[in-house]
């Protein structure tokens, strides 16, 4: 076999498509990579190394480098398996993207809606506003629904633990199906074995929350469609969210069984859980169809006009119809609708010289739903920033983070805590201290406990975290703690002594980053704001 070309174009845009990617990971990088600019030459350059070391003409095999093995909550107090990737990794899964997409794009059938990719060199794989497609995906079963006489029912369902229990020698299957290849491909082993390599059991599983992920565990279950097109069935399909409309109730069960049926074949399954059978008056599927108030949209335009009049007017109208959902006791918070208004209240929030309505009972909703929703934290927080100052978040913010058994939801609180002028509850210091001290607490959330200790703690408090960068740490925990020490005494002499002692171009960036700046400099809850989602 001969070896395999790999250009320097291909490289940049992997490696800007990691950045995209990184905007919203379970687990953020505190500047989100961006320092890793500086060093961009050298960390391609070290890719491409690794990329024809894989690739060898004799034989295919990649591992990835040590990576964080977390969890991240899901509803009903479930979790679901997360990995945290070094960014050398992703850069290469980036790359066996690029190359995949468009031999699949072509082939996959028009009944999937999410993560189409319509240009192959742009850094936005899948456009700036992802959720317009499952926009598209809910319109148009609203649309076909309409269009058929009499009773229709709709069969709603997803796969059970999709991403975890993929099988990773069917998923290498299905991908020379769809690339239409039958000899070996080189670059459909290379992503077999860099799946295997972070899979918990080598066996099934893809990482979570990674664009090139989502495109291909996507595209793997195009069977089921073809399947589903094969029996006469009108079905629809967002990621594993599977929808079929049928005129009887009896072939709605029918299309239950085919879909199992379909599924089984690759050792999986269906949720029996968020299985049912909708008729098109139910409750549920009017809430699934139902369009969002038009104030969303109208907010959407005065933000991008940036017209201070329209956005003021907007904001008024936002906090009162929040104020109204919040206040609605004899029935539970239209979660969904409320996670879409707060995302606008922040935007507007953003615009100086408008007036700024008082947001207290909807701060305290936010907080109720931080210990209900715990899978929703990252975006709760976002409105919280807002007012992170007041006493009373502060110490809501300080009991939560006590009580978590989510170390991806402490990890949120730190970020969001770390963001505040002035700490108002010794409770968030004693807790942050208690964790620097705990090396058996969960590492994801004692890194963003060190942020916050760099930032509103002591001088003790520095220096207990500048002895901590000479034990051995993962990348992510090292980055950490790096940021933490901005305003150590001592600062540039760490972060010259650590940059000639370091060989990872990770840390060496941000030891670069970091050293151009005369202030501190922390990340922003509110900037990770990212696109405008009506589900979020």
């Amino acid at each position: 076999m001969s070896r395999v070309k790999i250009s320097n174009k291909e490289l940049v845009l992997s490696f800007e498509r990691f950045l995209v990617d990184s905007r919203d990971d379970f687990f953020p990088d505190p500047f989100q990579y961006a320092d890793l600019q500086l060093v961009r030459d050298d960390i391609l350059q070290q890719v491409h190394h690794d990329l024809l070391r894989a690739l060898q003409p004799s034989r295919v095999s990649y591992a990835t480098l040590p990576y964080c093995d977390w969890d991240v909550p899901k509803k009903n107090y479930t979790v679901r398996h997360a990995v945290c990737l070094h960014p050398i990794d992703r850069i290469v899964y980036s790359f066996i993207l690029q190359r995949l997409a468009g031999r699949i794009e072509p082939h996959l059938s028009s009944t999937r809606y999410s993560y189409r990719m319509a240009r192959f060199d742009r850094k936005w794989p899948f456009g700036r506003r992802i959720v317009k497609q499952w926009m598209r995906f809910r319109d148009d079963i609203k649309k076909h629904v309409a269009k058929i006489s009499g009773d229709k029912f709709i069969v709603s369902t997803d796969i059970a633990g999709f991403f975890e229990y993929v099988h990773l020698m069917d998923f290498k299957k299905q991908m020379y199906n769809l690339c239409q290849v039958r000899k070996e491909d080189k670059i459909i082993e290379l992503l077999y074995s860099f799946v295997r390599s972070c899979s918990p059991s080598y066996h099934s599983g893809i990482p979570q929350n990674y664009d090139p992920s989502s495109y291909l565990a996507s595209a793997f279950l195009d069977f089921l469609d073809k399947d589903l097109k094969g029996t006469g069935l009108k079905q629809f399909r967002y990621v594993d969210d599977i929808k079929v409309i049928c005129t009887t109730k009896r072939d709605a069960q029918k299309a239950i069984i085919e879909i199992i049926r379909s599924l089984r074949r690759f050792n999986l399954n269906l949720a029996t859980h968020k299985t049912d059978i909708w008729h098109h008056e139910d409750a549920e599927f009017k809430e699934f169809i139902r369009d969002f108030p038009g104030i969303l949209e109208e907010t959407d335009r005065a933000v991008e006009l940036k017209t201070k009049a329209l956005v003021n007017d907007c904001l008024q109208k936002l906090v009162t119809d929040l104020r109204r959902i919040v206040q609605r006791r004899a029935e539970p918070i239209d979660e969904r609708l409320f996670r879409a208004y707060i995302w606008r209240v922040v935007k507007c929030h953003r615009f100086s010289g408008i007036n700024k309505p008082d947001l207290s009972s909807i701060n305290r909703a936010c907080l109720r739903l931080l210990e209900k929703e715990p899978d929703r934290t990252d975006a709760l927080n976002r409105f919280l920033t807002l007012h992170k100052d007041r006493k009373y978040v502060q110490e809501g913010i300080a009991d939560l983070i006590e009580n978590t058994v989510y170390p991806w939801q402490e990890l949120h609180l730190w970020a969001l805590m770390t963001q505040s002028d002035r700490i108002k509850t010794e409770k968030l210091k004693v807790l942050a201290r208690r964790r620097l001290r705990d090396t058996s607490h969960s590492e994801a959330a004692r890194s963003y406990a060190m942020i916050f200790l760099g930032k509103h703690g002591n001088y003790q408090d520095r220096n207990t975290i500048a002895e901590m960068i000479k034990t051995p740490s993962s990348f992510f925990t090292t980055r950490c703690i790096l940021v933490a020490l901005q305003e150590h005494p001592d600062r540039k002499a760490i972060f010259n002594r650590h940059l000639q002692l370091t060989d990872d171009l990770v840390i060496k960036g941000l030891l670069k980053y970091l050293l151009q700046f005369k202030k501190p400099i922390y990340p922003s809850v509110v900037d990770r704001i990212g696109e405008d989602r009506f589900i979020s």
